[in-house]
């Protein structure tokens, strides 16, 4: 959305929040009624409880995101919803200390994402859109912690702590691992998403907004602004002041002398 999506949502005439809240609003209604498999009225374990209920604060919290972000508005709600679902996940205890450890570290991605992204929208974006040819280092972050929490997500299933669980690896190397898998996964979204802005046709659409940001679109415009013709006769004012080494006056107007002498005189 940082490079691509920008110009889309101006076109659109759209938040990105709300986008985020309708697929948050669309998944919570969907993860309400699938998170149980028994019959509603037994068998429920906290787990299910907890998935449910999650479902519910989705789908409220994206209701209420649709409504604030209509019209292009801002919103916070989305973030919002991250943190608190980081902080459900959190404190959602497992069967084996390294999964419970590694959900920990699921739901800090989250919630620190939800900050950073409160801060990015509220303070330094100042409720206005982002801006594909001026993007600020810390609108990367949120991006990146929430690939770092979806990959930390992925790599919790109960498979593969057991797994881990059964070669005697700890937490630590195991999030340790986990980091490292997600700077490689950002960079190659960060590289594809770069190669894709910066081939054919919308190489050629970037163009303008890459000398801006190289700081040449103020003289581009400045020149512009000026034609040939006038650069030229006020290069000619200023150096028909000027003697050559006779002590004769030098023309450079094009004219000839009787012209030259008349409409000096």
């Amino acid at each position: 959305m940082l490079h691509l999506g920008s110009e889309w949502l101006k076109r659109r005439g759209q938040s990105q929040e709300f986008f985020d809240s309708s697929v948050i609003c669309v998944w919570g209604i969907i993860n309400t009624f699938t998170e149980h498999h028994d019959a509603w009225n037994k068998n429920w374990s906290h787990k299910d409880m907890q998935h449910t209920m999650m479902g519910v604060l989705w789908w409220a919290g994206g209701a209420l995101g649709i409504f604030l972000s209509r019209k292009g508005k801002r919103s916070f709600v989305p973030a919002v919803i991250i943190i608190m679902t980081g902080w459900g996940m959190s404190a959602h205890e497992q069967a084996l200390m390294i999964s419970s450890k590694i959900h920990a570290l699921f739901g800090y991605a989250l919630m620190a994402a939800g900050l950073v992204r409160i801060i990015e929208v509220c303070f330094v974006l100042q409720d206005g859109p982002s801006d594909s040819s001026n993007i600020r280092i810390l609108q990367y972050l949120t991006p990146y912690l929430l690939v770092l929490g979806g990959t930390m997500f992925m790599s919790a299933t109960d498979e593969e702590m057991h797994r881990a669980n059964d070669l005697g690896i700890d937490h630590v190397t195991y999030a340790l691992f986990v980091f490292s898998l997600s700077f490689v996964i950002f960079l190659h979204m960060s590289f594809l998403v770069h190669l894709y802005s910066n081939s054919g046709k919308n190489k050629v659409a970037g163009t303008e907004s890459a000398a801006k940001e190289e700081g040449y679109e103020a003289i581009r415009l400045s020149n512009s602004q000026t034609s040939p013709t006038q650069d030229f006769e006020a290069e000619s004012f200023e150096l028909t002041n000027r003697h050559s080494e006779d002590g004769d006056p030098v023309d450079l107007t094009g004219k000839d002398e009787i012209d030259w002498m008349r409409s000096d005189g």
